[in-house]
């Protein structure tokens, strides 16, 4: 009887530590639990991310060329029609050359008069004797008044023909040599005027001759004519336009980038084109990037934008003004570590993470990456894939803290 009384004295006294035990314990995990903080936690992925742009613009000709007369003019005949594929010097207009043809006959005729002229008086200088001398003056004097006194006589029937006829080539013979010597004393003087005839009378047909030529308005590159207003007949003005020749094989598409994105674009990036007119996709690079901004209204207001245009690789379906969406790809990061953008938080102007390791939250500084559109890459080795951290972490949530993920 005793022994059994001390067995059941043992087993209370063992009931009674581990009741104490229970409550002492249960107190303790009752305290971490209201000490800790609730939060609302994911993980850290791998992700692949893409920074784009996107923006919006029209198909155009990689080159195009204005048809226009160099010349005013009547149009004697129309050579192409809208459609009509052309080669670089083809034929596309000819305007009426009569008028032009014409002074160009008569100009050569006046450049040939003046050379013969120029010919006739340096054949008369180069036989001239030089300044007419006094003896040339003073023998053809002499000459005429024998020649009229001899005159005088066969008239009177004093003298024969034949004497009459010596005295008169006496004369002939003395007059060409005074006329001769004197001839060279305005010689220089016609020389020069005759040589400005002849540099005058070329140039006017050499301008002339332009002129012509330019009577054909000729293709300066290979394209389609996608306009043409113009008829036989009709009279053109100098340089006003009549047409158009575009390259409808070579495409690419001109877009405006607003002032705050156009740091990231650059000459070689990629782009993916998107027609609304064929709905297909199309590879496309930047090849250009203006050099100067413009200010361009956008209805109400005006936006600040920068011109690039994008080179567009097999654009078979696509037509000229066609509508196209562009998406430019401006980085890409394959296997980024990435978070939530409620992941981050600043403290002391810097970015961070809580990273939830065993029931604690840790401040993590890290740096920012790519940026998508949904996910953020940061830069930390103290985080990896499949680590948990914070979302939306509130400013009171400090290094060290005690967290329990929950809603």
């Amino acid at each position: 009887m005793k022994k059994k009384k001390g067995l059941i004295i043992a087993l209370a006294i063992v009931a009674a530590i581990v009741l104490v035990a229970f409550v002492a314990i249960n107190a303790t995990g009752n305290s971490e639990t209201k000490d800790a903080k609730f939060v609302k936690t994911s993980n850290v992925e791998i992700n692949e991310i893409k920074t784009t742009i996107l923006t919006s613009g029209r198909i155009q000709p990689r080159t195009k060329t204005t048809i226009a007369p160099e010349i005013a003019g009547k149009v004697d005949r129309v050579e192409v029609k809208v459609g009509d594929k052309v080669k670089k010097g083809d034929e596309l207009v000819r305007l009426n050359t009569d008028q032009i043809e014409n002074q160009i006959e008569i100009q050569e005729l006046r450049l040939k008069a003046a050379e013969v002229n120029l010919e006739k008086i340096e054949s008369m200088k180069k036989n001239s004797s030089g300044t007419a001398s006094a003896t040339d003056r003073i023998l053809y004097e002499d000459a005429k008044k024998s020649y009229d006194q001899k005159k005088a006589l066969y008239d009177a029937g004093v003298i024969s023909k034949s004497e009459l006829d010596a005295a008169k080539t006496t004369l002939d013979r003395t007059y060409n040599s005074y006329k001769s010597s004197s001839f060279n004393a305005n010689s220089n003087y016609d020389v020069i005027s005759q040589t400005l005839d002849i540099e005058i009378s070329s140039i006017n047909l050499e301008d002339l001759e332009n002129q012509l030529d330019k009577s054909r308005i000729l293709a300066e590159k290979d394209g389609v004519v996608t306009e043409l207003n113009v008829k036989e007949n009709d009279f053109l003005a100098a340089t006003a336009p009549i047409g158009l020749v575009e390259d409808t094989e070579n495409l690419k598409m001109v877009v405006n980038i607003n002032e705050f994105d156009i740091k990231d674009v650059e000459v070689g990036q990629k782009v993916t084109i998107t027609a609304e007119g064929n709905n297909k996709q199309y590879e496309g690079e930047i090849v250009e990037v203006a050099p100067k901004a413009e200010m361009r209204s956008t209805g109400q207001s005006y936006e600040t934008v920068v011109e690039v245009t994008i080179d567009i690789k097999s654009p078979d379906g696509l037509k000229i003004n066609f509508t196209a969406n562009a998406e430019i790809h401006v980085r890409e990061a394959k296997d980024a570590i990435t978070v939530s953008y409620d992941a981050l938080a600043l403290r002391d102007g810097k970015n961070v993470v809580f990273k939830v390791q065993d029931g604690v939250a840790k401040l993590i500084p890290v740096e920012m990456g790519m940026q998508g559109d949904i996910y953020v890459e940061v830069i930390s080795e103290a985080i990896k894939e499949g680590d948990k951290v914070v979302l939306n972490p509130s400013e009171k949530l400090m290094d060290g803290d005690l967290v329990k993920e929950g809603l």
